[in-house]
Formats: C-alpha cells, structure tokens, sequence
C-alpha cells in the first residue's frame, strides 16, 4: 500500500513492516518505518504513506472518522523536509486531521507538525534527537471550536514555537521545553500547571492570546514578554493564577494585558529576575511580589482593582499605576522615580514596617514625589529609608512621609540650626 490511499479493511487491523521502498536505497533500517496501526471497524478515507529524500515516513492528511493509533510501543521518525509556505524551508513535517497516536513519534533536525484540522495527539513528541531540536507547530486553519486541537503526550525539545492565527493549540501534558516558548499567531492554551515545561520564558506575538485552563488553579512559566499588543486571561470559570518565575539577571518586559475575561486571573512574581509589566491590565485577582522577585510597571503600566503585596525581601515600583492597594511587608523595597510617582489607590503597611526606597536608577535627579495613594493611609508610617540619591554638599535627600498629602516624597532635608552663646 505503500503510495497508496486506503479503504474499508477487512480486519481491524493494519500493519506496515514490509521493510523500506526502493527509494531509500536501504539506507535504513525497517524499523523506522513500521507502524502498529489499529482502525478499528473505522473507514479510512484518504489516508497516504510517503517517503522522503532520507526514506523516512510522511503522513499526508489522515482522515480517519474515529481515530489512528501507533500502538503503545510504536516509535516514528520523520526527517523528510516538505515546503509549506511561510514557515522555515528547513522544517520537516507531520500533518495530521482527525487523528489520535499513540507510543513516542520523533521527528529529526528540528521539525514542523501542521494539523490545524486534527482534534487532537496523544503521542509523546521528540523534536530533534533526544529533543534537542526546535518544535516548529503550525495550526493551518481549523476553526471549530467543539474540536479540540490537543497535544497531549508530553513534548520534548529546545524552543517550541507556535505559528497559524486561526486555531488554537491546547497543551495538556506536563512538557518538556528546554528553551522558550514563541507564539507568533493565534492562541495557546495551557491545560496543565507545567504545559509550558519547568520556568521556560513565554514571549507573545502582537494580537496572540495566552489562556490558562490548567485545572490546578496555577500555571508555571518563566519570563513574560511580548513584542506589542498580547493578552493573558483565564480560559473557563475557575480562578487562575499565573506564577512568573524570570530568570536571574534578566529584564522582560510585557506590554500586552493580563485580564479576567473567563474567570479571575492573579499573578505571582518569583523569580530572581525582573518581570515589568508596560499595558493596560483589568485582572483583579491578587498579585503577590515574592521575596528575591521584581515587579515594575512601566509609564504605561497599569492594573486594575487588584492588591498587589510586597514581601519582604521583594521590589515592586516604577512609573505606572494601579487601581488596587498596595500592602507592604517588613523589608519590602520599592524601586521608584522622584517626580514621577507609582501611584496606587490606597497604602497599607504591616505595623513598623521597614521599607526602602531606591531611587538609584535614574539618569537625572530631582526631589519630588516617588508614591502617591488617592484613598486610605497606613495607620502608621512606615520607616522609609532611601538609597540611591547622590550625595549633597549641604543636609541630605531623604524619604518623607506626608499623610495629608498622601504622599512619599524625596526631599533635601537639613539639620535644624545649632546656636552657639558665647559668653
């Protein structure tokens, strides 16, 4: 059948073990295009098997009404390059349409799975040898939406990038992504806590969409960026929170919007690095700044009624706004801007609260206002100590606490005057 579409069979079963066509000259062995495949009483209809440059196998629109199944032990290897039009011309590929697989399927030097039209794969995904290779995966315009677009074995590789605007990819195993994860177009949905594998950076495409229906209540990635206009939002009716966890000495910066949309979205920062989040967000679950953690918002940075608390140990600042309190822990810092002050809907400190302020990466320097509330004050002032502030020839800046005027401000302070009598 090599070649050649298959129809109705007679049994249950079909199996291609015949060894390699003449193509391939035997440059491979005939295991590597054996295939334990079970339809069941389904009618194939369309189904083609060909063969690359390499000999390896390249599956052409599965069709199948119920479902294709590798067997639990099948292992496939596709290495043939194929052009798809707008993609790497070096990718190779899988395409599938309604299709379920089984057992591990590793697709060499790279690779591209294009099946917008598939509902979903069970098999584990190596891209690259051991899944060292980049995991190209082009969605090419299905859009109904009762089918659901799965990848559900676990995939192993470096970056995984996402391409195709018009469908979107669920993740729905715990994966295994070495670098980062890309999306160009379209949606991602993310159906498990490490769908995105263990702190892999996520950087978002102008108009692509990143949804969390992990079920745990909590999705794990590493940095969040984006290169214009992107959103994150919860994809179901639960709660969701996404733990952002940048890596040490890095800067990401996020100018979409993090929103509630379907379900409550909160955001815990974690990381040893600096998330900085530079869009408009309206999501009004909790954002909790962890010790060792960055969070600034930019001059366009804004969120919504959301509390966002500092613990000790945690930076939370820059120049940008929110519609929520801001709860301050013993050790917080705040990084912030004199003259261009965070401003936030109400302050709130834990009772003789130590808290610095560090106003240390400012290409000039003024006095003026640093944090400004527009509602309630703490009971008590925090004992604010600021760092950073370049050195006066007479009294010394400081951070001065204002009640009434709802403020912290950094201000040149001098030492009250000293009478000498002499007699």
């Amino acid at each position: 059948g090599r070649g050649e579409p298959l129809g109705a069979t007679e049994s249950n079963r079909v199996t291609f073990a015949s060894g390699l066509p003449a193509e391939t000259n035997g440059i491979l062995p005939p295991y590597l295009v054996y295939f334990d495949t079970q339809f069941g009483s389904t009618i194939v209809n369309g189904m083609f098997m060909k063969y690359g440059p390499n000999g390896m196998a390249i599956f052409d629109d599965f069709q199948a009404t119920n479902s294709f199944d590798l067997g639990a032990s099948a292992v496939v290897h596709v290495t043939s390059a194929v052009n798809l039009g707008g993609v790497p011309a070096s990718c190779h590929a899988l395409r599938g349409r309604a299709a379920v697989s089984n057992g591990d399927l590793t697709i060499q030097s790279g690779g591209l799975i294009v099946g917008g039209a598939f509902q979903y794969w069970t098999a584990n995904l190596f891209f690259g040898e051991n899944g060292t290779g980049n995991a190209y995966v082009h969605m090419d315009g299905h859009t109904d939406s009762a089918k659901a677009n799965e990848l559900r074995g676990a995939i192993h590789c470096q970056d995984f990038v996402k391409f195709g605007a018009q469908t979107d990819l669920r993740l729905t195993a715990s994966n295994a992504i070495a670098g980062k994860v890309e999306l160009q177009d379209g949606g991602l949905v993310a159906a498990h806590r490490y769908a995105l594998g263990s702190d892999v950076d996520l950087e978002m495409g102008i108009g692509t969409r990143f949804d969390l229906k992990t079920g745990a209540a909590t999705c794990e990635i590493g940095g969040l960026r984006s290169r214009g206009r992107a959103t994150v939002r919860p994809n179901g009716t639960a709660s969701e929170t996404l733990v952002i966890h940048p890596a040490a000495n890095t800067t990401n910066v996020f100018n979409g919007s993090l929103s509630n949309v379907n379900g409550i979205l909160g955001v815990t920062v974690a990381g040893a690095g600096r998330q900085v989040f530079n869009g408009a967000s309206d999501y009004t679950g909790d954002t909790v700044v962890e010790s060792g953690a960055t969070l600034l918002l930019g001059d366009d940075g804004v969120l919504g009624a959301t509390e966002v608390s500092v613990a000790g140990g945690a930076t939370f600042g820059g120049t940008g706004s929110t519609a929520g309190a801001l709860v301050l822990d013993d050790g917080a810092k705040l990084k912030l801007t004199p003259g261009t002050p965070l401003r936030v809907a109400s302050l709130d400190a834990v009772t003789d609260a130590s808290v610095t302020i560090d106003v240390s990466e400012n290409a000039s320097f003024s006095e003026g206002p640093v944090l400004t509330w527009s509602g309630a004050g703490p009971a008590a002032a925090p004992d604010f100590e600021l760092v950073g502030a370049p050195s006066a020839s007479r009294g010394a800046y400081e951070a001065v606490f204002d009640a009434e005027a709802r403020q912290v401000a950094v201000a040149l302070v001098f030492p009250p005057a000293t009478t000498i009598i002499v007699r």
